[in-house]
C-alpha cells in the first residue's frame, strides 16, 4: 500500500507502516499542496490509504488496522476517523 502523509502530521508517523510505503508530501514533490489539489494529485500518484483527523493519537489506531488489513485500500476511500 502507497500511503502519503500530509505537512500536517508527525513526520515519524511514516515508521508506523514498516511494510508499506509512507512517503511523506516533500519526499512525493506535492509540498504546499492544499485540500482538494493534494487529494487530485495523491491519487494518480497511486497514493492509497487517506485519514480525517491529523491528530496523531487518532492516526496511530489507523496505522494498526492498515498493518492488519489482508488487502490494500480501495483508491480514493477515506479510512474512518476513531
Amino acid at each position: 500500500m502507497k500511503i502519503l502523509l500530509d505537512e500536517c502530521l508527525p513526520i515519524d508517523l511514516r515508521h508506523s507502516f514498516p511494510n508499506h510505503a509512507a512517503h511523506t508530501v516533500q519526499w512525493a514533490g506535492l509540498k504546499s499542496k492544499k485540500n482538494g489539489e493534494l487529494l487530485r494529485a495523491a491519487e494518480p500518484a497511486g497514493y492509497d490509504g487517506r485519514s480525517r483527523a491529523n491528530q496523531l493519537e487518532d492516526l496511530l489506531p489507523l496505522a494498526a488496522g492498515i498493518l492488519r488489513a489482508p488487502g490494500p485500500v480501495k483508491t480514493g476511500r477515506l479510512l474512518p476517523a476513531k
